[in-house]
């Protein structure tokens, strides 16, 4: 996808994300990006775990996850719960710009990033 056309779908609030390589060939890794609704509850909760009390209402809020899964429970088609997620990442972004830099920390581009289906992201 486009720069604008990752953000534009982003900023509707739909989930994005792109699979990328794992630490060894057993594993399968991913990087989703999840937009937060700054009105919700469980945002303002989230935000708090980070050390963030108060944004502006205008600012863009993401969740990025990076993590990796046994090959074979994706052939086998399982479907995962969190214990089953291995070398879990998290980090939160506010705002594009800081969205661009911390993907670059995962080593993706934020061109990279598309609907989930597309990268047969597993959750």
């Amino acid at each position: 996808m486009t720069r604008d056309a990752v953000l534009q779908t982003l900023h509707r609030r739909r989930s994005l994300a792109a699979s990328v390589p794992a630490s060894n060939e057993s594993r399968l890794a991913w990087v989703g990006v999840y937009p937060l609704d700054p009105g919700r509850p469980g945002t303002a909760e989230l935000l708090r775990r980070y050390g963030i009390a108060t944004l502006h209402a205008d600012e863009q809020i993401y969740r990025i996850r990076k993590f990796e899964v046994d090959r074979s429970l994706i052939a086998a088609d399982a479907s995962l719960y969190e214990q089953q997620l291995s070398d879990k990442e998290d980090a939160l972004a506010i705002g594009d710009e800081d969205l661009e830099a911390k993907l670059q920390r995962f080593g993706v581009s934020l061109e990279r990033l598309d609907l989930p289906f597309k990268s047969d992201y597993p959750i």
